[in-house]
């Protein structure tokens, strides 16, 4: 019983820090993508992120 308690916790640790490196990973890839579209368009002006889990970038008619 102690051990299956220990194993759910350590499975819930995990998966926390897999959320957590997941999110800083994805907050690092809007921000090169962001990066990247302001050297191209000199501006951020017309990107917007979609609301969502995974939110996706759309471009705004100028």
């Amino acid at each position: 019983m102690e051990s299956e308690l220990l194993l759910r916790k350590v499975t819930t640790l995990q998966a926390c820090v897999r959320g957590f490196l997941v999110r800083r990973r994805f907050q690092r890839l809007r921000a090169e993508y962001e990066s990247i579209v302001q050297e191209i368009e000199g501006a951020l002006g017309t990107l917007q992120w979609s609301a969502g889990w995974i939110p996706r970038p759309q471009f705004l008619p100028k």
